[in-house]
């Protein structure tokens, strides 16, 4: 389809994913954005087996029903700083 084409086009169609949990940190911006409380956080990060808040990263998918969960260790894995690309 058109939208799998172009990502601006599914970025106005879809939204795009809110952080709500970045390096460690809760983003109450981001949280009072979304209309969620730290009781609900506190379970969907329970749902993706992220015991600690301070070792994950979180977000809300643009269908603002699902969340993407990852601990800190996958985040660097996928993500490389170019301090490690550089060794």
């Amino acid at each position: 389809s058109l939208s799998l084409k172009s990502v601006k086009l599914r970025r106005l169609l879809c939204g795009k994913p809110v952080i709500l949990i970045e390096n460690g940190h809760i983003l109450q911006s981001n949280l009072r954005k979304t209309r969620i409380t730290m009781d609900e956080l506190t379970e969907h990060l329970r749902e993706k087996d992220v015991l600690d808040i301070r070792s994950g990263a979180l977000q809300r998918l643009p269908d603002g029903k699902n969340y993407s969960a990852m601990t800190e260790e996958e985040r660097e894995r996928l993500f490389p700083t170019k301090r490690e690309e550089s060794r």
